[in-house]
């Protein structure tokens, strides 16, 4: 039986980035639009999945790294 634990403390080690404000930024800045949809891709819809005691749950990521 193996046991694998990982904690990782990362508050405050990245500020919260308005994605709003990003874009509105890069669309100023005339960022090619193809650019601009796959960090939409990134940042919308992202989720990870976590699988304890064998079973599979999906978490929705609202904030974080990427």
């Amino acid at each position: 039986l193996l046991l694998y634990l990982t904690f990782i403390d990362l508050k405050k080690a990245f500020d919260f980035v308005d994605i709003e404000a990003v874009l509105e930024a890069l669309l100023t800045q005339a960022v090619p639009t193809q650019y601009i949809r796959v960090l939409l891709e990134v940042y919308c819809g992202f989720a990870t999945k976590i699988s304890p005691f064998y079973s599979n749950v999906v978490v929705n990521v609202k904030r974080g790294v990427r």
